[in-house]
């Protein structure tokens, strides 16, 4: 790959790409929480992805993690 090739942007970098652009706007709230939502989205839809081949090692991990970061909330 040469550094004049345009690189195609990930389904997760477009939307949180998306989603941080829409802090900015002036209907905040709204576009806030469907950016947050088509993010959140995104990343459930890869976690259902690799579930069905991840070890059960990998499944402790990710448990661990979603419960981390719910804790956070």
């Amino acid at each position: 790959m040469f550094f004049s090739e345009p690189v195609s942007e990930g389904k997760y970098e477009h939307a949180r790409r998306n989603y941080t652009e829409t802090k900015h706007t002036k209907n905040e709230e709204e576009s806030n929480m469907r950016g947050l939502e088509m993010l959140l989205n995104v990343v459930d839809e890869d976690i259902k992805e690799f579930m069905p081949s991840m070890s059960q090692a990998e499944r402790a991990m990710t448990k661990s993690k979603l419960s981390t970061w719910a804790q956070r909330l």
